[in-house]
């Protein structure tokens, strides 16, 4: 599988280096074949382009500057020229601090059918304890999605406009059901919401737990 994870930011190279950072010391090795790329939406001049060029580099990402697209569909348009088969898409104030997150969310595609989109849920960081029983529970089928998120390149493809805040509901109209994986979480430095409010569709779906074990429920 083709994977791209895509950083949007707005302005500035301290914006992405944190979440670069935590993603090189929390990404599992994957057999997957990964481009990482970074996508800023504000208007810059040539010199302040090539020194952003040149930070990514440092990261192993290349970065795409405005093209009078926003960044999600720069992201989209660059998953496209790789012929990638899933689109990641995280905030520069989203942080990776547990590894695993890559491994489920690819298993998640691969084993269920016809899903929308998938998330990890965001969190403040704030009397975070690992040992809650949340943790362990079932995914959750959402209508509304907060944080990072991963879809199908030809599912994306589908959508009228992905930038649309409603797109996760133009996917539920489409029969793509989307879901909140219950671990990892990742930390959130702004005041985001955490996934949106559960659904029912009777569906069996399979997932890997905390400890990495499959297991399946019917939502």
């Amino acid at each position: 599988m083709k994977i791209v994870i895509g950083v949007t930011t707005w302005g500035g190279e301290r914006q992405e280096r944190s979440t670069f950072l935590s993603y090189w010391n929390n990404t599992e090795a994957s057999p997957h074949e990964i481009y990482l790329v970074c996508a800023d939406g504000t208007k810059m001049d040539d010199a302040v382009t090539e020194k952003r060029i040149a930070h990514c580099r440092q990261f192993s990402a290349d970065f795409l500057s405005r093209t009078g697209q926003s960044a999600r569909r720069m992201i989209i348009d660059y998953a496209k020229t790789k012929e990638a088969d899933l689109c990641f898409f995280i905030n520069h104030d989203i942080l990776f601090f547990s590894p695993g997150w890559l491994g489920r969310l690819t298993y998640f595609f691969e084993r269920n059918r016809e899903v929308g989109l998938v998330s990890l849920k965001p969190i403040n960081g704030r009397g975070f304890h690992d040992h809650l029983e949340q943790w362990g529970g079932a995914p959750i089928v959402i209508e509304e999605v907060e944080g990072p998120f991963a879809i199908k390149l030809e599912t994306a493809k589908q959508l009228d406009n992905i930038e649309d805040i409603d797109f996760d509901l133009q996917l539920l109209a489409l029969g793509y059901p989307s879901f909140c994986l219950p671990w990892p979480p990742v930390l959130n430095m702004s005041p985001l919401p955490a996934c949106g409010v559960s659904i029912k569709i009777n569906r069996l779906v399979m997932w890997l737990d905390k400890l990495g074990q499959e297991r399946s429920a019917e939502l």
